[in-house]
């Protein structure tokens, strides 16, 4: 769901270049984000990892290896926060700047 979130362009500031702004590019984000996470997740899978701050807050870390991406999330009194995603290199499994 929170990945989908982020491919629909959701964590952009408003006056972002490239937010969807009209209902047109609005719903070709949420076509392209749904596509994009269903062939990404279903194909190669994804891996989750959580990780817990002192039982005060949770990282979690979803790598998609379809699309080359690592997105995090923090996770503080039952919400989810967009962190960031940062792309990476398959060949050598680390992260490109």
């Amino acid at each position: 769901k929170e990945l989908k979130r982020f491919l629909r362009g959701e964590h952009l500031a408003i006056d972002h270049p490239e937010k969807p702004k009209t209902w047109l590019e609005q719903t070709l984000a949420r076509v392209q984000a749904s596509v994009a996470t269903e062939v990404a997740t279903g194909l190669l899978g994804y891996e989750v990892s959580m990780t817990n701050i002192m039982g005060l807050a949770t990282v979690a870390s979803v790598r998609v290896p379809m699309a080359k991406l690592d997105c995090y999330w923090l996770g503080v009194f039952g919400k989810w926060y967009y962190i960031t995603t940062r792309e990476y290199d398959t060949a050598t499994a680390q992260q490109v700047r």
